[in-house]
């Protein structure tokens, strides 16, 4: 039984790598067949070569038979050179380094190996097959070789170092690679001479393969193919380090390429100007190549999060003023009823109804990963975001909790409870630290008082923002409650007007 156990496994991978190698034997096989009956061939003309001259009545030292049987014996050696180049193209360069590396062979090492092996032939022929005086011809055409290498010194410069740059690979076909400053190309082919790469606006790069041996350069695929870029950004003295951090923060993740990446971004300080201080927003990028686009994307992220948290980027400029000096910074406060009038739910408020409420909401701090509401807490109370990333998770079937959306600054939570004080629909998190302003019951009640026509616009987008919600519980999982009737509009303003006390509806009588 223990035999078994060992020779059913040994037996079942030596037919597994049979099966493997067969094809790569069939593949030998049929490239060496042609070169190796030609090599027979060769060979048994010169072998019988005297018995082929006497058949066609030429004597064996006759001129036309020596030079008859020197022309077999040198073509024995040159098949046998055109066969030996095609098993090592076959059985080692595609062959054994191909698949222990993982890599193609280069072209380049298999020309010269084969150029090696023509010019050792040849030599081999003229001295063995012909009785030339190689040595004495190599003697004498030494001058001109070392003519003819001083003028194309460039040219064997570049020539050897393509040999080095294909033995050690300092890059491979597809990197990015930048020669000169401000010039990156992706490698297309490393030839004997030059290296060809195209650049992203599709231009085509040659480089001297001497230049690429004798000077630095960069390579952004290599050691590994993720590589750190930044964008600088110069912000006023007066704000808080960990504020802007914050905000840079936010902004890097919330570009889909840039979250994705194993690194995280990082926030640092690269100087301190005039104009305050130049901040760097540093993360990882994957593709050279998609590397423009997602700058775009952090810097417009950038932009949007500064825009939110009521910050303006300094620039340089001049002011005379005979009084006190503005401040730089928004006020907070001045710009939440910006905020607040592009939400829907505040949209139908006069400008000073806007200003009331956003003096009367109280900001809070929300530090990363703890929740501002959780799923079934009571509450009367809105929240919105000016500064941060937060997560919206839902109840799913299963009784964990998914993630179905994503608040950044200038959206709101919370509008059920504020308008009908009904428990909390969904566990808000934020990702990092975050800035939000709560708008309590009381103070939406008394501009509620004032214009009860409100309650019916409230009760039209609380009915529409329900079908929203039915949909997301939906793909949750179907549960329950999404089978159950949704409230209609009229049923919604009924809620609203009995929550802050206005009265029942003559329209509902």
């Amino acid at each position: 039984m223990l035999l078994l156990g060992v020779s059913n496994p040994t037996r079942i991978a030596r037919r597994r790598l049979g099966s493997c190698c067969l094809p790569a034997m069939g593949v030998l096989v049929a490239r060496l067949l042609g070169p190796v009956l030609l090599v027979l061939l060769a060979a048994s003309i010169a072998g019988s070569w005297s018995l082929i001259a006497a058949t066609f009545g030429f004597a064996p030292d006759a001129p036309a038979a020596r030079w008859g049987r020197m022309i077999a014996e040198a073509l024995v050696w040159l098949v046998a050179a055109w066969g030996l180049i095609r098993l090592l193209d076959v059985a080692v360069w595609h062959g054994v380094l191909e698949r222990r590396s993982g890599v193609p062979v280069p072209r380049l090492l298999g020309d010269l190996v084969a150029g090696i092996v023509w010019v050792v032939v040849t030599m081999v022929v003229l001295a063995q097959v012909f009785a030339l005086p190689v040595a004495a011809l190599v003697t004498t055409s030494g001058v001109a070789i070392a003519i003819i290498g001083f003028a194309l010194r460039d040219m064997i410069a570049s020539l050897f170092s393509g040999i080095a740059i294909n033995l050690e690979r300092p890059y491979q076909i597809g990197d990015w690679i930048e020669v000169e400053p401000g010039v990156v190309g992706k490698v297309l082919e490393v030839g004997w001479l030059t290296t060809r790469t195209v650049t992203r606006d599709g231009i085509g790069v040659v480089v001297p393969n001497a230049r690429l041996a004798t000077m630095p350069f960069r390579n952004y695929n290599q050691p590994q193919a993720a590589w750190r870029d930044s964008v600088a950004i110069t912000l006023d003295y007066a704000l808080p380090g960990e504020r802007v951090e914050r905000i840079l923060l936010a902004a890097m993740n919330a570009v889909p390429e840039v979250a994705a990446q194993g690194s995280r971004p990082d926030v640092k300080i690269e100087a301190f100007n005039d104009f305050g201080i130049r901040w760097l927003a540093r993360y990882w990028v994957s593709d050279y190549g998609a590397m423009p686009e997602i700058r775009y994307a952090v810097q417009r992220s950038v932009l949007g999060q500064l825009h939110y948290a009521g910050i303006a980027v300094p620039y340089p400029k001049r002011d005379l003023f005979l009084a006190r000096m503005p401040e730089r910074a928004l006020d907070h406060r001045r710009h939440l009823d910006a905020i607040l009038a592009r939400n829907e739910l505040f949209a139908d408020l006069a400008q000073e109804e806007l200003r009331q409420l956003a003096e009367r909401a109280r900001e809070r701090f929300c530090p990363a990963g703890v929740p501002v509401v959780r799923t079934g807490e009571q509450g009367a109370s809105l929240f919105v975001v000016v500064e941060g990333l937060l997560r919206v998770l839902r109840p799913s079937v299963d009784g964990d909790e998914r993630q179905v959306d994503e608040m950044a600054p200038g959206d709101a939570f919370g509008e059920f409870s504020l308008l009908t004080g009904e428990p909390r629909r969904a566990t808000i998190v934020p990702q990092g630290d975050a800035v939000v302003y709560e708008i309590t019951k009381d103070d939406l009640e008394p501009i509620l008082k004032q214009r009860q026509d409100l309650a019916e616009r409230l009760s039209e987008i609380l009915a529409q923002r329900q079908l929203r919600r039915q949909h997301e519980e939906r793909i949750l999982g179907g549960r329950a409650e999404t089978r159950a009737a949704r409230p209609s509009p009229h049923v919604w303003r009924e809620r609203v007007r009995a929550f802050f006390g206005l009265g029942q509806d003559h329209r509902s009588a």
